[in-house]
């Protein structure tokens, strides 16, 4: 997408790696022969869903969808973490803008509701003293509908709405990651350079938001070419403050790494 000069698709390129024409092999290419299909799943099995606590009653997913119905224009924020090895101490809490495919992560210490709690009671009080300074919607804007997973560790995320009655915070059906899919999918490109079952121990913030501006300064043909750094950049409720603030570089798309080679530090 960087290279309109370019005019074939890149399945002709793989074609060409696969018959040997070019300088690269077939094995060198992201994925190839990581994904093994299952005959043994059964797709018409049925979850049998447990039922939210009486405390998330008003904040399911179904008062989310009406939610959104009131109030089309609203950005969406969705929640998740990554972790690492089972061992590992650290994960990464992922905070995902959906409309911009744009997502950006804060090293957790410890994968619980309290250090979740915490770090998103940080990055809501800068961007509350930016928008109190400068007047940028950041804080408003950014906290006005969150959606995450049932996982123990947002249990807390609730007393954000008691706080502020402008918070909406809402729940996924319990096995229904999908409803949340823009911020799952967007971790396929955080396994690309960080593969499953590798530690977090050893990393700091300064790793993840170089994580991050690689991955936001890759072009998606879903945002017409552009790369989600470019939109956030571009969107006047955000800007260069918001991107400088979380910690997010412009990387040139020809020096985007999608690769574990990004980040040295990160061991088996």
């Amino acid at each position: 997408m960087n290279h309109p000069e370019i005019n074939v698709s890149a399945l002709t390129i793989r074609n060409w790696i696969a018959k040997g024409i070019l300088n690269c092999k077939l094995s060198e290419l992201r994925m190839t022969g990581r994904r093994k299909p299952s005959s043994s799943y059964n797709y018409s099995k049925k979850h049998d869903y447990t039922i939210l606590s009486s405390k998330k009653i008003g904040h399911k997913y179904t008062d989310y969808r009406l939610y959104m119905s009131e109030h089309p224009n609203a950005l969406v924020i969705q929640l998740d973490t990554v972790i690492g090895c089972i061992d590992g101490k650290y994960s990464v809490l992922t905070i995902h803008i959906v409309n911009y495919r744009f997502q950006f992560g804060i090293l957790l210490e410890a994968h619980t509701k309290d250090e979740v709690f915490k770090k998103l009671s940080e990055l809501f009080a800068s961007m509350k003293e930016i928008e109190t300074a400068d007047g940028m919607p950041f804080y408003s804007t950014f906290t006005e509908v969150i959606l995450t997973d049932n996982g123990p560790e947002f249990d807390a995320l609730l007393n954000f709405c008691d706080q502020d009655s402008n918070i909406h915070v809402f729940y996924c059906h319990p096995l229904s990651s999908f409803e949340k899919g823009a911020c799952e999918r967007n971790h396929v490109l955080v396994r690309y350079i960080q593969y499953k079952g590798w530690t977090f121990d050893g990393m700091n913030q300064d790793d993840i938001q170089k994580l991050f501006s690689n991955i936001n300064s890759y072009p998606r043909k879903s945002l017409n070419g552009k790369t989600p750094y470019q939109c956030v950049e571009e969107d006047t409720r955000f800007g260069k403050e918001f991107l400088d603030l979380i910690g997010i570089n412009k990387i040139p798309c020809d020096d985007v790494i999608l690769n574990p080679s990004l980040l040295k530090s990160i061991k088996k």
